[in-house]
């Protein structure tokens, strides 16, 4: 999801989530933050992880945050270790917010790739999804302390081939290669 300040953020009042474009509409920040609100009040043992292409501003980001009623929500990086997700859960932290860029950072608001390594994301056949290259490094280093697995088809995901690709056992096997393959 895409975080944009392609219009004024006081006119439109907010951010606004989209993809790529607001011209054809988007949701306000602050309400989808509420509705993630709601999950964590009625699920108190998840975490939320928001990955985030930071084109809005830290400060119109945080606002939005605060507004939502899940400031105190926000995990924040000491830059040293981290944390179990039991121990997310019990400090009432459990939104782990990272940004695509991040030119800017905060202790809440943290540069992806300086934490992440990923996986190649434009796997086009369950095939694919099954080839050694699938687990190759796309972004951030070998040596980042989190690993994330892109797990989609097609070059934007493809709601039609989810059933095959997302079966636990294919999705499983896959996250044990790839953890394996990268160590």
């Amino acid at each position: 999801v895409r975080f944009t300040k392609r219009f004024d953020v006081s006119a439109s009042g907010g951010v606004r989530l989209c993809h790529n474009s607001c011209d054809l509409g988007g949701v306000l920040l602050k309400d989808w933050l509420v509705r993630v609100k709601d999950f964590l009040d009625e699920n108190p043992d998840n975490v939320v992880q928001l990955l985030v292409q930071d084109d809005a501003s830290v400060d119109d980001t945080e606002a939005a945050f605060v507004a939502a009623g899940l400031r105190d929500e926000l995990f924040e990086y000491d830059g040293v270790s981290f944390p179990t997700l039991g121990d997310l859960i019990d400090s009432k932290t459990r939104v782990f917010m990272t940004a695509e860029a991040a030119a800017e950072t905060r202790p809440w608001f943290l540069s992806m790739f300086a934490l992440y390594s990923d996986t190649p994301f434009a796997q086009t056949s369950l095939e694919a999804l099954q080839d050694p290259s699938s687990c190759d490094l796309n972004r951030g280093a070998v040596d980042d302390p989190l690993f994330l697995v892109n797990h989609f088809l097609g070059p934007v995901p493809a709601e039609d081939k989810a059933d095959e690709a997302n079966v636990a056992a294919v999705l499983d096997d896959r996250v044990r290669r790839c953890a394996d393959a990268r160590g």
